[in-house]
């Protein structure tokens, strides 16, 4: 449960990070497999995110903090789900972080200490192969030159978002394109 309340606690920080109103609480819904469903609530409407550790970590950094892999529905206009990592430290500035999804390869750009699609097209993609997969690695260097290689399981992920998308259906206030 350590790991539920850490990962609950994360995308409010994030959001309050890209401007965003601070949320309450997270409230946790759900696991399935190893992956968890949290929604919380603020003035702009209800999001909803699923969320996972690493079930393996290498690199050579000397510590930093947990790692997370994230898939946020926002109470914004479609398109309005989006793929965030945060592997635990700042960025290097100008530098892209690699996803591979048993094979698949995708790219991100960083912002900070956490990392993004270029396009909604892209979340769309990764979240395709997200659900199709069974482990995606994700590989990130740090503002000090060190990197980090996290592997994830996708077991559960595939129920786990059905879950976050019927948790927020008919919950955000922007207008569908």
């Amino acid at each position: 449960m350590k790991t539920t309340v850490r990962l609950a606690s994360l995308l409010p920080v994030l959001l309050l990070a890209g401007g965003m109103a601070l949320a309450r609480e997270a409230k946790f819904l759900e696991t399935y497999g190893d992956w968890n469903v949290f929604t919380f609530e603020d003035d702009k409407g209800r999001t909803c995110y699923v969320a996972s550790e690493p079930v393996k970590m290498d690199g050579n950094y000397s510590r930093r903090d947990p790692p997370v892999a994230m898939v946020a529905r926002f109470p914004i206009a479609e398109p309005n789900v989006q793929v965030v990592v945060q592997s635990g430290y700042r960025y290097k500035k100008g530098s892209r972080v690699d996803v591979d999804i048993d094979g698949t390869k995708f790219s991100l750009f960083t912002h900070g200490d956490s990392a993004y699609a270029d396009t909604p097209d892209d979340d769309a993609k990764i979240i395709r192969a997200m659900k199709k997969g069974r482990t995606m690695k994700i590989r990130g260097t740090s503002t000090k030159g060190t990197w980090s290689l996290d592997t994830y399981s996708l077991k559960g992920f595939t129920r786990a978002y059905q879950a976050m998308i019927r948790a927020c259906r008919g919950k955000s206030r922007g207008k569908k394109k």
